[in-house]
């Protein structure tokens, strides 16, 4: 999404292996110090509603 957005120069991705939500199922995302943990299937809604406004 970062790509499809054009956004490579407005977000610094970084993985890890355990965001201390291991047990939880999705991905856990570090926004702004605050830790979300993110269902693949709402994954674009929260790039959308929650990151892009983040960034602008």
């Amino acid at each position: 999404m970062i790509e499809e957005y054009n956004l490579g120069d407005k977000i610094e991705f970084k993985a890890t292996f355990c965001m201390r939500m291991c047990s939880k199922s999705g991905v856990s995302v570090m926004l702004n110090g605050v830790e979300y943990n993110i269902p693949a299937e709402t994954a674009r809604d929260f790039f959308r509603d929650t990151v892009l406004p983040a960034i602008k």
